[in-house]
């Protein structure tokens, strides 16, 4: 009985060796021999992506596909500015394949230019070189790509546009000139600008022989004569690149606000003036303007800082804090100060209008109670010499985050009236012989002595780069120089 069960199990035993074998004996079939049809493509101009049944190769032209097998294929090649074309093909087993491929022979592979320009007759300009072209023309079998268009004419601003031109699709491009003798656009592509984003100008009209400008994020820049030379944190005393304040004086003294304190340019020499090395309450600088009479010992910039900051002056005597104006501000958090002949206007944050007597003791307030102000968030001021009117704007913040800006006046009998605009913020404000210029986010207003709208400038239908006009100054030939989000514009009223 025990030899049964030992053959019983040795006869198990070589069964299961047996079914083994036959498994591994069945997953070692040899492998199937590679086909070897190559196909190879090229293409003029090269660099075409290749694709195969719809599916990308990584690979572009000219390049060669290998071990495919024999059977039909669908061929694309696609680029990103010319044409795609797909083919058909058949291989046979052991078959390669040559395919060479000129686009450039076909009409629809190239690009046009439909150019015009208002006015017409300039020059047109293709990648540098001259089309012996004038405006209005079509420019034909342009390769696709990269290219860029000049408009050029004697008295205008030469205008470039960069394009991308793709097969088979005619680009429509117009432009207006700007003509140099009315409007003038300084920017990064045509100056030594070092941004387009001009905050401040720096032009009295009693000193113009200075001239500088602030920007939002590149400091200052001085243009008051040869090469522009611009001061920023990296090679200057300035502390901040933002510029909050720019204000020209005698003697060529420049003063310059920022957000992190004072600088004073005195015979070309920086001075740096903080809260923390100077008497200064506040480093952030609101405003400054220059005021001057006949005594030149009596010549001072008035200084207004926010923070809590109040007013401050610099003349013969260095910083001075101003006491007797200090006590009766209705806040110390000043945004603007304007100085007109023996009056001194100061707009603060939050506390309305300070109007105060330059020689004497009288003073008065208007805020939203007695002057009917939206707000008592001043952002501009503006006043005539000798003359008792004044401009004024205001600035409410609602609770979506937006701004509302008001214009009011006050007149010589002591009203204030608000003057309708569009209710945008309001930058600046700037009074010439004839008219009142008003800088806003919505373009600008020019407004006659009674502040109604002579005429409204915006992107849309002038030469404004820009709808938002940050600071406004008049030169002594009648110029407007406006700082604005796209570059230094000066406008030549044309009348």
């Amino acid at each position: 009985m025990i030899g049964y069960i030992k053959s019983f199990f040795f006869l198990m035993t070589s069964v299961l060796i047996l079914i083994s074998c036959d498994q591994e004996l069945s997953v070692s079939k040899p492998d199937p021999e590679p086909q070897n049809c190559r196909l190879f493509l090229s293409s003029n101009p090269a660099g075409y992506e290749i694709y195969l049944n719809d599916r990308i190769m990584g690979q572009k032209t000219p390049d060669s596909l290998i071990y495919l097998e024999s059977d039909e294929y669908e061929i694309t090649l696609k680029h990103s500015y010319y044409l795609d074309t797909t083919l058909n093909i058949s291989l046979q087993e052991n078959e390669s394949d040559i395919i060479n491929l000129d686009f450039t022979t076909r009409d629809e592979f190239y690009s046009s230019i439909n150019c015009s320009t208002n006015p017409n007759g300039a020059e047109i300009f293709l990648d540098d070189s001259s089309t012996g072209l004038f405006t209005p023309a079509l420019l034909t079998s342009l390769y696709p790509g990269e290219h860029k268009i000049i408009f050029r004419k004697m008295g205008y601003w030469a205008r470039e546009i960069d394009l991308l031109l793709y097969s088979n699709v005619s680009t429509e491009v117009h432009r207006g000139l700007v003509d140099t003798t009315i409007w003038l656009i300084y920017n990064r592509e045509n100056s030594d600008l070092p941004t387009n984003f001009i905050t401040k100008i720096g032009l009295d009209l009693d000193f113009p022989d200075a001239f500088w400008i602030g920007t939002m994020d590149a400091g200052v820049v001085d243009l008051s004569s040869g090469p522009w030379v611009n001061y920023n944190i990296k090679n200057s005393l300035l502390p901040a690149m933002d510029v909050t304040a720019v204000q020209s004086g005698s003697d060529n003294k420049i003063l310059i606000g920022t957000n992190y304190g004072l600088v004073v340019v005195k015979d070309g020499q920086m001075e740096l003036f903080t809260a923390e090395n100077s008497i200064l309450p506040s480093s952030i600088v609101g405003d400054i303007d220059f005021f001057s009479d006949y005594y030149p010992e009596h010549e001072k910039f008035y200084i207004g800082l926010r923070a809590g900051g109040g007013l401050v002056s610099y003349g013969k005597n260095g910083l001075e804090i101003e006491e007797n104006i200090n006590a009766k501000l209705p806040s110390k958090h000043i945004s603007c100060v304007k100085e007109f002949r023996n009056r001194l206007a100061i707009g603060t944050d939050d506390g309305g209008i300070l109007i105060h007597q330059t020689y004497g003791t009288y003073s008065v307030i208007y805020n939203s109670e007695n002057a009917g102000f939206i707000t008592n968030k001043i952002t501009a001021i503006a006043g005539y010499d000798g003359i008792d009117r004044i401009y004024t704007a205001a600035q409410l913040t609602v609770p979506d985050g937006n701004h509302i800006g008001k214009l009011y006046l006050k007149d010589e009998s002591d009203t204030w009236r608000e003057i309708s605009l569009h209710d945008k913020p309001i930058y600046s404000i700037n009074l010439d012989f004839m008219s009142v210029w008003v800088g806003t986010a919505n373009g600008l207003y020019k407004l006659d002595s009674d502040g109604n709208i002579v005429k409204h400038f915006t992107s849309g239908n002038s030469f404004l780069v820009s709808n938002h006009i940050y600071d406004i100054k008049s030169d002594r030939a009648g110029n407007i120089w406006l700082a604005t989000g796209g570059g230094l514009v000066r406008y030549k009223p044309e009348n």
